[in-house]
């Protein structure tokens, strides 16, 4: 099978697509895994391994729960680093591949707010 052309007319109707799909968002400020639909809305969260209530997403993201920080296509990682000035840190989980790291950061996470990992805070 020859290699995926990311200019084709195929990749550019797939990544026209993606505002009416959903996407799954790590937003590394609050440690919450966030399952984004139409308009980057919060239809879910996850905190380590606790479903968020809506009030909970409402409390973090607003009356109309948005991530609206997300900029497809221009960036699919921001982090804070020192070269870095990212006002939100996060990480677009794009494919299937990064799809299976969902619950490896669930995990850390959760060793996080459980204080097992020292060190480390999440706001």
């Amino acid at each position: 099978m020859p290699p995926f052309n990311f200019d084709s007319e195929e990749a550019k109707y797939l990544s026209n697509l993606w505002p009416y799909e959903s996407a799954t968002v790590w937003d590394i400020k609050y440690g919450a895994i966030l399952d984004l639909g139409v308009d980057n809305f919060v239809q879910r969260a996850l905190l380590g391994f606790e479903e968020l209530s809506v009030w909970n997403i409402r409390k973090l993201y607003g009356a109309r729960p948005s991530f609206k920080l997300l900029k497809w296509q221009k960036t699919t990682k921001s982090f804070l680093t020192e070269n870095t000035k990212a006002k939100w840190p996060h990480w677009v989980f794009i494919n299937y591949m990064d799809s299976c790291k969902i619950p490896l950061v669930c995990y850390i996470v959760h060793l996080i707010l459980e204080g097992i990992i020292k060190n480390k805070t999440i706001l």
